[in-house]
């Protein structure tokens, strides 16, 4: 089964509590029981079966192309008891009364403990010890990590262990409208009986279950870390960034002369500041601080230098901020600028309330990890000050070789910036995110892509922060 929500697709992987979490959206979220299931309609052995994530790809494709899918995890104890029964006790199980219930996941994990166990009896704990450290999550992230044409893919996976607090993050994630006081209220979810016949057989003790969980923890807590991303970016642009020089300017900054001269750039800020004539201006340019999110080698530093009391800079490499001092050195525009370093993530050395404006151009759509800017975007309305606005620039629109769909959450990504982009699809995905920081009074303009930009367009976009 699958149910089609406004920005999202629920894929139902037996045994996971997936009936909780179709009645708790349906709650949450004012949908009329059953109105939003996606049909499948295959059978094995004559019965339907769950959907799996191949077919509701293959006859739902432009569907799943467009939202993003989630799905829940079996709790592991649960799962590897399951495990032990079908590969040493198959003789208890009735495959006669058995739900057909398969799916991607459970199906690939399964045959994958086969192989791996020894095939002579042996405990409970002996199997569990014979298999490699969080063995059900590494076989999750096998086929989340797989792409798509060869192994389906989804973009969120949730465990049933935490199943309220998982769904409620991905609903905030996708931009889903819902009450989550309904989904915190709700009665605990029941998973089934399955674990039953291996009570039968199985000597459990804490020691085992906590080893279980451990391991386990350990191994999604890795995978679905954002370090390795944003490791993967500071030594790209550091690596980059070794490379610029005052005479060869081009390196990080593609086109630097080119995009500094290019007009739709004033789109960021006109009819903001006085410095456009227009009277509802929030204040004098001349009275703001401005901060340049992804600052580089201080191209925007320098270029708009002149409008504003100072424009500050932050960026995740080192080698970027001690350009981007030489650069304002060299056109003697340098003003005792305040340059920050950033994890990538988070804005973590800048105080709060500090700035009338932050600005980013060429940056935002080289961050192909949604949840990396959805925390950058509430950083932004963090050290703004009332009244101040959040205006900045995107690849939009499908084509650009490489990149990925704007709720992507990309984190295996191998390569750098250009390489593996993210692109807008539609404002209103911007529109939503921002109004979940905060923000208000939502603007756009699309436009053609700028000099050196694959993006078949570029979106300029700001909110304000009240």
């Amino acid at each position: 089964m699958a149910m089609q929500l406004n920005n999202s697709i629920f894929i139902h992987i037996p045994k996971t509590g997936g009936t909780w979490v179709r009645r708790a959206l349906e709650a949450s979220m004012g949908i009329e029981k059953d109105s939003r299931e996606i049909s499948i309609g295959e059978k094995i052995w004559g019965k339907t079966c769950h959907a799996t994530l191949s077919s509701v790809r293959r006859k739902h494709k432009q569907l799943t192309d467009q939202k993003l899918t989630f799905a829940f995890v079996r709790d592991p104890v649960d799962f590897l008891k399951s495990l032990y029964i079908e590969k040493f006790w198959p003789e208890l199980i009735d495959y006669d009364q058995a739900p057909v219930a398969y799916d991607d996941f459970s199906r690939q994990i399964h045959e994958h403990a086969q192989r791996e166990a020894p095939t002579e009896k042996m405990s409970f704990k002996e199997f569990v010890l014979s298999l490699e450290e969080g063995h059900v999550t590494r076989r999750y992230i096998d086929c989340l990590k797989a792409p798509i044409g060869l192994f389906p893919c989804v973009d969120y996976i949730g465990r049933t262990e935490n199943l309220k607090n998982d769904l409620i993050d991905f609903l905030e994630i996708a931009g889903e409208s819902f009450d989550r006081t309904i989904i915190e209220s709700m009665p605990p979810v029941r998973t089934g009986a399955s674990c039953d016949l291996a009570s039968k057989v199985i000597d459990f003790d804490s020691e085992v279950e906590e080893y279980i969980k451990n391991s386990e923890e350990y191994v999604y807590k890795t995978f679905y870390s954002s370090e390795p991303y944003l490791d993967m970016q500071k030594h790209s642009y550091d690596k980059l960034a070794s490379l610029w020089t005052i005479n060869k300017r081009d390196f990080v900054v593609g086109c630097f002369d080119r995009q500094n001269t290019w007009e739709d750039y004033n789109l960021l800020f006109t009819g903001m500041f006085d410095f456009h004539g227009n009277a509802n201006h929030l204040s004098l340019a001349s009275e703001c601080l401005v901060l340049d999110f992804g600052c580089g080698p201080g191209r925007n530093l320098d270029k708009y230098s002149p409008n504003f009391k100072r424009v500050d800079g932050v960026d995740i490499s080192y080698v970027n901020l001690d350009h981007a001092k030489a650069w304002l050195q060299h056109k003697g525009t340098y003003n005792d600028n305040i340059l920050y370093k950033t994890n990538g993530k988070d804005l973590s050395e800048i105080e709060t309330g500090k700035y009338e404006a932050v600005m980013s151009t060429i940056t935002l759509q080289h961050i192909a990890v949604h949840r990396i800017r959805f925390s950058l975007f509430k950083e932004f309305y963090r050290v703004l000050k009332s009244g101040g606005w959040f205006t900045a620039q995107m690849g939009f629109g499908k084509g650009k070789l490489g990149a990925v769909p704007y709720n992507r959450d990309n984190i295996n990504a191998g390569r750098r910036n250009g390489r593996t982009d993210v692109y807008v699809e539609s404002p209103n995905q911007l529109k939503v995110d921002l109004e979940s920081c905060g923000f208000t009074d939502f603007q756009h303009w699309i436009r053609p892509s700028g000099p050196g930009d694959d993006h078949p367009n570029w979106i300029f976009f700001r909110a304000r922060k009240i």
